[in-house]
């Protein structure tokens, strides 16, 4: 963890970062009562805001982000292993950008985001 803070990489910021930007998107267009982003995946999934296929890759971002956040202190996680945590986080988050209408619809074109630009990336590393 003392890691972390001496060697703060972008990619960690970048990584949490877009992971909230889908986050935020499901939170504004989700009316559901209940507490937590699996219940407002659920609640737009069961309103027909969204597929089947988009509610599991933003389940898959949820337990990735999950992972990296949560475990990092609970399993006194290896470098290593926070390296391979991180790239599965960005892998499921360019993988929910790249096949998802709703993120389409609600941050890039909402938001005037050249979608091509980050969905050209190629899974990290």
């Amino acid at each position: 963890m003392a890691q972390q803070f001496k060697n703060l990489k972008t990619r960690y910021r970048d990584a949490l970062l877009h992971a909230s930007f889908i986050e935020g998107v499901v939170f504004n267009k989700s009316k559901s009562t209940r507490r937590g982003l699996y219940h407002a995946i659920l609640w737009l999934h069961i309103h027909k805001k969204i597929t089947a296929e988009e509610r599991d890759a933003f389940n898959e971002v949820r337990n990735a982000r999950n992972t990296l956040v949560h475990d990092i202190v609970k399993k006194e996680a290896s470098q290593r292993q926070i390296d391979q945590w991180l790239k599965d986080l960005m892998n499921k988050v360019l993988k929910a950008y790249r096949m998802s209408t709703f993120l389409n619809d609600e941050l890039f074109k909402k938001y005037n985001i050249p979608r091509n630009d980050l969905t050209k990336q190629s899974p990290t590393e």
